[in-house]
């Protein structure tokens, strides 16, 4: 880890403690809820395969999540979804969890059980006799429904279905079953169990059983079973059938899915010889999660840089500013904003900037403190867009910066000005004068009473670029009026944003900014400029947009960090950059997505020129790119460190995390001036090879997926000495390693 990082750890610590005590240590343990006696009754029948068997017309509102979906009709084991054994138990002693038993075959996941010892087993540990198999998911889940059908092996080995996540602070169990199938007395018995083994104020593990007895032998042939999960309840199912349920009081943290079968000679006895070996099938599992429009976006209570939705799905927020749309009227303007949205979703985006204060948008236009409710159906409008096209959306409240000058005249708002009826006599006025203040906190409950928190919107931002207005107090205007944003939008995160970090000046008031306890997230501002002092924003786009990332992560804000507007500008903001016509490979958009994640970022960086540029290109499929590159990625759970790989001719911006390496390698013989302003192509990067002696783990014989965002393809080698060779390729090229 930096040494930058290593005065972050105990206020890290401080709030995961303080989050999982409001989370568990305030509410006791649940009883034993309720569990079914005697017969099933009427069995659901299967007539959509699309939702659970226990909710065929989705009452509940659930939604497929692939992630944890599977329905084994290849011939191995998808392992872009799953492990093929525990990464971190080796089995329940003596039986070891041995890869060679988890095979696919027929539709179906088979976990085999055999009379069998083989080289790796560790025999000092206790393996020995008997090896079984494990299988475990690549990410983590907070909530949802979850079915298999299956049919338990027919010996005294478990078949089981669980699922579990285990921190320093934090290790709780769901069971969803545990079978002895052929063990004497438990042939019949589906037992289910919940477990807390530590919380930050719980130390002894406890745990809480149920079972209930089938009619017939649970190994004889195939069942669903169902797990529903949420905050407020536990819930399993038998055949789409309610067997169990208790109160939910500690099970809030994202687990992993585990099928696994176990020797467990205390419980079911130790497998007899001539029932080995035996299989455990299962013919699918399928996962669901409550709509994730429904869900806020949300800081995620696993690593605060990053974030989540409240549902517990990881969300990396990938898109652009999209301030307001162009047309010769309202109609035809909605119709182009209508089309750059679902351009952007059908490319995996999934979210844009609004500017509310746009002349297109802006509810107080014909005098101060009056809003135009009708005005308003127009944001209403882009809303309903975004949420049919699963986009979210930033709501920046204000962006004027002067109330008379020409210069700059779409930034002018003469209505605040006393001579227009306005409230303030000057700009100094406006931030520091009470009256002021109050009347834009009645602007923001305006809001509030007309969309309240919807978790369409990602976040309300007070004012684009408030230091660009120059009036003084507005640090402080900035405390109260987030305060007061926090308080009308409980559910919605809140944050304000800076002008371009283009000068060495800037760095104190970003400091200042940033570490605002109601800031809930860092923006920084930062574009391809040749007019800036800074050097860096003269260079490669890539360096000056990871270069904006780093600066703010020196402030150690402790909380997630956006590259919020960026992209290329003739000299000191003077109009959209010129080259930007020759780019129809975009390799600006590419640079400005990829670097400030790869650097640590929670999401892409967002350009701003969504029309001159993006749309005018059609780049909309470079979105798409970025969003196949982290596909399956749970940031928070990985918990990155950002890394440098040295290299003679590419610079490697990688994220270190506790099971996957992820590195973007970028051509440093490429840049905006090599290919668009001197006409260059990009040339092939051939024969690379990346050193990982200094990465920290040991990666010899690792699967490496290769990705080139530029063909669109995916490819695999294996480590060898700790050294990756590179496939040929132009321009940058994304290395996935799992450990």
């Amino acid at each position: 880890m930096p040494q930058k990082n290593v005065q972050r750890i105990p206020l890290c610590l401080l709030l995961i403690v303080v989050w999982c005590q409001g989370s568990l240590a305030g509410k006791s343990r649940p009883d034993e809820g309720w569990v079914r006696t005697g017969e099933l009754g009427t069995r659901p029948r299967r007539v959509n395969e699309a939702f659970p068997l226990s909710d065929q017309t989705n009452e509940g509102g659930w939604t497929r999540y692939e992630l944890m979906s599977d329905e084994f009709e290849g011939v191995k084991l998808d392992t872009e979804k799953w492990w093929p054994k525990n990464p971190r138990w080796l089995g329940r002693q003596p039986a070891y969890f041995y890869p060679g038993n988890v095979t696919v075959s027929d539709g179906k996941l088979h976990l085999t059980m055999r009379k069998q010892e083989v080289p790796e087993m560790p025999k000092n540990k206790g393996y020995h006799t008997y090896t079984s198999a494990a299988v475990q998911s690549k990410t983590r889940v907070k909530y949802g429904y979850f079915e298999i059908k299956c049919k338990p092996m027919k010996s005294h080995g478990s078949s089981s279905f669980w699922f579990y996540n285990s921190t320093p602070e934090l290790w709780t169990e769901i069971d969803v079953f545990e079978i002895g199938g052929g063990a004497p007395g438990f042939e019949k018995k589906y037992n289910m169990n919940v477990h807390v083994f530590r919380t930050p104020t719980e130390k002894e593990h406890w745990s809480v059983h149920g079972a209930w007895a089938a009619p017939s032998d649970l190994a004889d042939d195939y069942h669903v079973y169902g797990l529903e999960w949420d905050e407020e309840r536990i819930r399993w199912y038998f055949d789409g059938v309610l067997v169990r349920w208790i109160e939910n009081t500690h099970w809030h943290q994202p687990l992993t899915l585990n099928f696994d079968s176990e020797t467990m000679p205390k419980w079911f006895g130790l497998p007899k010889d001539i029932d080995l070996p035996s299989t455990y099938s299962i013919e699918y599992v399928r996962a669901w999660k409550k709509s994730d429009a429904d869900s806020f976006v949300q800081v995620s209570p696993r690593d605060e840089r990053y974030f989540e939705l409240s549902n517990g799905t990881p969300h990396v927020p990938i898109g652009l500013n999209m301030i307001a749309p162009w047309g010769s009227d309202e109609k035809e303007a909605l119709a182009t904003m209508d089309r750059w949205i679902r351009n952007l979703s059908e490319n995996r985006g999934n979210y844009i900037r609004l500017w509310l204060s746009h002349n297109f948008f802006d509810i107080e236009h014909e005098r101060s403190g009056k809003y135009d409710a009708e005005k308003a159906k127009r944001i209403d409008a882009v809303l309903e867009m975004a949420r049919r096209h699963n986009v979210r959306v930033k709501m920046t409240i204000e962006h004027f910066r002067h109330f008379f000058r020409d210069r700059q005249s779409w930034a002018a708002k003469p209505i605040h000005h006393v001579s227009r009826g306005g409230p303030a006599e000057d700009i100094d006025d406006f931030f520091q004068g009470r009256k002021s203040r109050e009347q834009f906190k009645k602007k923001i409950k305006w809001y509030a009473d007309r969309y309240g928190s919807d978790p369409v919107i990602f976040a309300w931002e007070l004012w684009n670029e408030m230091d660009t207005v120059r009036g003084k107090g507005y640090m402080e205007w900035t405390e109260e009026m987030l305060a007061e944003l926090k308080k009308h939008f409980p559910g919605n995160l809140v944050t304000q944003s800076l002008g371009s970090f283009d000068n060495a000046g800037k760095r104190e008031r970003y400091r200042r900014v940033c570490l605002m306890a109601d800031n809930d997230f860092a923006n920084v501002h930062r574009y391809l400029d040749l007019g800036a002092s800074l050097e860096v924003c003269k260079g490669p786009v890539d360096v000056l947009a990871a270069d904006a990332i780093r600066e703010l992560q020196n402030f150690e804000p402790g909380k997630p960090i956006l590259l919020a507007e960026s992209g290329a500008v003739e000299p000191s903001h003077t109009g959209p950059f010129k080259l930007y016509k020759k780019d129809r490979a975009g390799i600006i958009l590419h640079d400005i997505l990829f670097a400030p994640f790869f650097a640590g970022a929670a999401g892409t960086g967002q350009n701003w020129h969504w029309d001159h540029y993006v749309a005018a290109n059609n780049l909309w499929f470079q979105f798409d790119r970025f969003a196949e590159a982290v596909r399956g990625i749970d940031p928070p759970a990985e918990a990155f460190e950002p890394i440098m790989i040295d290299h003679p001719r590419l610079r490697i911006y990688a994220l270190k995390g506790r099971h996957t390496l992820l590195a973007w390698c970028r051509d440093r013989q490429n840049t905006w001036k090599t290919e668009l302003a001197e006409g260059k192509p990009p040339v092939v990067v051939e024969g690379a090879i990346i050193s990982l002696a200094d990465v920290g783990k040991e990666l010899n014989g690792a699967a490496v997926d290769f990705y080139d965002p530029w063909s669109n393809r995916w490819t695999q080698v294996a480590v060898k000495e700790n050294r990756v060779s590179l496939p040929d390729f132009t321009r940058s090229i994304v290395v996935k390693m799992e450990y």
